[in-house]
């Protein structure tokens, strides 16, 4: 990549500030040792899992899917787009959703929580959000703050938090984890 001179590059320092990001999002899953806990209790119950989102935040459910797999847990991945068009039949009351979104207010996801308050009972709603003032984090049942910070570029602290915390969910929905926190 050509450096510009003077102007700094906004997205290089973003990937370099991953690790901070990375310590954020461990130290408020101990803050959030509650909702952990919430989540293993709504996996207690659960008869399956949908983990959703759009682009990245799409992308970053792989891991927790795969490590649900390995312990026996069913879990699916689907976009939100398509959960929302021709998938929504999925969900149950007894379903934990967990919808993944940088912003919390990706139209998909936004969409997907408008269609899912129409119905008599919905699934738990999980949400993982960079920051918890935004429509889907205060329209879930459970939230998640992956503490990532401001970025102007694409997404990349944003990313790697959430790796964090979805690894801290999949512990909890399969049980194998820990306390959070100590």
């Amino acid at each position: 990549m050509k450096w510009l001179g003077k102007f700094p590059d906004s997205f290089l320092a973003e990937i370099g500030g991953q690790p901070d990001a990375l310590r954020r999002a461990a130290r408020a899953l101990v803050d959030q040792r509650d909702t952990i806990e919430a989540v293993r209790d709504a996996g207690r119950r659960a008869g399956g899992v949908v983990f959703t989102g759009m682009g990245a935040s799409y992308d970053a459910c792989y891991p927790a899917v795969n490590e649900l797999a390995v312990h026996g847990v069913l879990a699916l991945q689907i976009d939100a787009a398509e959960l929302l068009h021709f998938r929504s039949h999925v969900l149950s009351p007894a379903t934990v959703l967990v919808l993944v979104s940088q912003s919390g207010r990706s139209a998909e996801v936004v969409r997907l929580l408008d269609a899912l308050d129409g119905r008599p009972e919905r699934p738990v709603v999980l949400s993982i959000t960079n920051g918890l003032a935004n429509p889907l984090a205060e329209r879930s049942d459970l939230r998640l703050d992956t503490r990532a910070g401001t970025e102007e570029g694409p997404s990349t602290m944003t990313f790697a938090s959430s790796l964090v915390q979805l690894a801290a969910v999949a512990g909890a929905l399969s049980e194998r984890s820990g306390r959070v926190g100590g």
